[in-house]
C-alpha cells in the first residue's frame, strides 16, 4: 500500500515504520521507499496509431 504523509521517527529503508498521514491517520508497515513517484507508461509505440487521425481526416471530408 502506497501511504503518503510523514514518518513518526526517523528511519532506514527495510524499517518498520509509522506515518501519520494529513488526516492524522496512524499506519504501521515496512518503509520500501522514500518520496516515491509514480512510474507507470501507455505501453510501447504502436506505429499504426500515427496515421489514424490523418485517416479519420480523409473519411470525414470525402464523406465517406
Amino acid at each position: 500500500m502506497w501511504v503518503k504523509g510523514f514518518l513518526s521517527f526517523d528511519a532506514q529503508l527495510g524499517d518498520e515504520v509509522e506515518i501519520i498521514t494529513l488526516t492524522n491517520r496512524k499506519v504501521k508497515g515496512v518503509l520500501v521507499e522514500v518520496n516515491p513517484s509514480y512510474n507507470h507508461d501507455f505501453g510501447k509505440f504502436v506505429p499504426e496509431i500515427l496515421k489514424i487521425g490523418q485517416d479519420l481526416r480523409s473519411i470525414l471530408k470525402d464523406g465517406e
